[in-house]
C-alpha cells in the first residue's frame, strides 16, 4: 500500500560519473552525453549533465587503462603490517602476483592477467576491497564522487 500523503523525493539534477581515464576533453564529453541522451526532447538534460560531470581522481595516466594501473600501484603499496591477520596470507600472495605484471600496453588487461595467476573469479572486487580498506589513496580517488553524493543525499532529507 502506498501512502498518498508521502512525499516523492528525487535528485532533481542529473549527474554523470566517469572512471577517470575516458572522455577527458570537453568534445569527448559532449560526444558521450549526446550518445547516451538522444532526441530533441533531451536537449535540456544534455545541457544540464554537461555541467554535472564528476570523475574518479587518478594520479597517473599510462597509455590505456589508467584506473587499473592506479589500482595496481595502490594495491601493491599497501603495508602488509596493516592487513588483518585473516587477510594477510591472501594479500601477500595476490600482491606477489600483481608485482609480476609489468609493462602492459593496455592496463585494462590488468585484472585479467592477475586472475590468470590468482584464479579468483572476483579478483577486481578483492583488489578494490583491499584498497578501500587499507590504502589512503582510496579517499582521494573517490572524493569528488563521494562529496557529490553527500550533497545530493542531504537534499533528499
Amino acid at each position: 500500500m502506498i501512502d498518498s500523503n508521502a512525499k516523492l523525493r528525487s535528485i532533481q539534477m542529473p549527474f554523470c560519473i566517469l572512471d577517470g581515464d575516458v572522455h577527458r576533453t570537453v568534445s569527448e564529453r559532449h560526444k558521450i552525453v549526446n550518445k547516451c541522451l538522444t532526441g530533441t526532447d533531451k536537449r535540456e538534460q544534455r545541457r544540464a549533465v554537461m555541467n554535472r560531470i564528476f570523475e574518479f581522481s587518478l594520479a597517473d595516466f599510462p597509455q590505456k587503462g589508467a584506473p587499473e594501473y592506479n589500482h595496481k600501484r595502490w594495491f601493491e603499496a599497501i603495508d602488509p603490517a596493516t592487513i588483518s591477520a585473516e587477510e594477510s596470507a591472501e594479500y601477500i600472495k595476490l600482491r606477489g602476483f600483481s608485482r609480476s605484471i609489468n609493462g602492459l600496453a593496455d592496463w585494462h588487461d590488468y585484472y585479467e592477467k592477475l586472475n590468470h595467476f590468482a584464479r579468483k573469479s572476483n579478483i577486481e572486487h578483492t583488489v578494490l576491497s583491499y584498497i578501500s580498506k587499507y590504502s589512503p589513496a582510496w579517499d582521494d580517488y573517490i572524493s569528488a564522487i563521494r562529496q557529490e553524493i553527500i550533497v545530493k543525499a542531504a537534499e533528499l532529507e
